[in-house]
């Protein structure tokens, strides 16, 4: 099983990128269900909702966030080049939203694209995900499935992640870290009711 100590190791091992980055605090590290994506987007037949696609877990996105909820977005800094993209980020990325994602949000961390893109591979490479698709809908409490989160990855708490979810189905899991990649409790704790969602296996 993989863990976190060695997470921390691995994102340390990358430069630090010579670029101002804007005032936040800490990370967010978003991982879509695809499943429930495709379900609410029927009419997306891109590689993450056609006939050949996984059907698991995928980055949303790394967000530089504020414990205020002012999050920096479209700051200024270098446009999008796909030059930067490393190799196989669209294995567990949806190419479609690479360039979003970095001029919404890692202009704003301080990074360059190729770092910044680096580190979210980085991530999803150290980061056991507990949850898979069976093929048949799971049933789970709120509280469960953030204990399953640390219980696989060592040094995290279940206040690490937060859940994400629409009309009872799972939509995303968020982990938090701060500015060293060291998990932190998430100051927005997502939906914390005391109740089950669904899994969802297929769109």
């Amino acid at each position: 099983m993989r863990y976190l100590p060695v997470l921390t190791i691995l994102i340390a091992c990358w430069p630090t990128a010579k670029v101002n980055a804007a005032s936040f605090d800490y990370y967010i590290f978003s991982l879509s269900w695809s499943p429930e994506y495709c379900h609410e987007h029927p009419k997306d037949k891109t590689p993450e909702c056609n006939a050949q696609a996984k059907m698991n877990f995928v980055v949303h996105g790394l967000w530089p966030s504020s414990k205020s909820g002012r999050d920096p977005e479209n700051c200024a800094g270098a446009q999008f080049d796909s030059s930067a993209v490393p190799a196989h980020l669209a294995d567990i990325m949806p190419s479609g939203i690479f360039k979003h994602e970095w001029q919404t949000h890692g202009v704003c961390s301080g990074m360059t694209e190729s770092v910044y893109f680096q580190k979210i591979l980085a991530l999803f490479g150290a980061l056991a995900i507990p949850v898979k698709n069976t093929g048949q809908d799971q049933r789970i409490s709120l509280g469960a499935l953030k204990q399953e989160f640390a219980q696989a990855n060592q040094g995290t708490t279940a206040q690490s992640f937060a859940i994400e979810d629409s009309g009872g189905y799972l939509t995303e899991i968020r982990s938090c870290w701060d500015k060293s990649f060291k998990p932190i409790a998430c100051p927005a704790q997502g939906d914390t009711r005391s109740a089950s969602i669904t899994i969802r296996a297929k769109p």
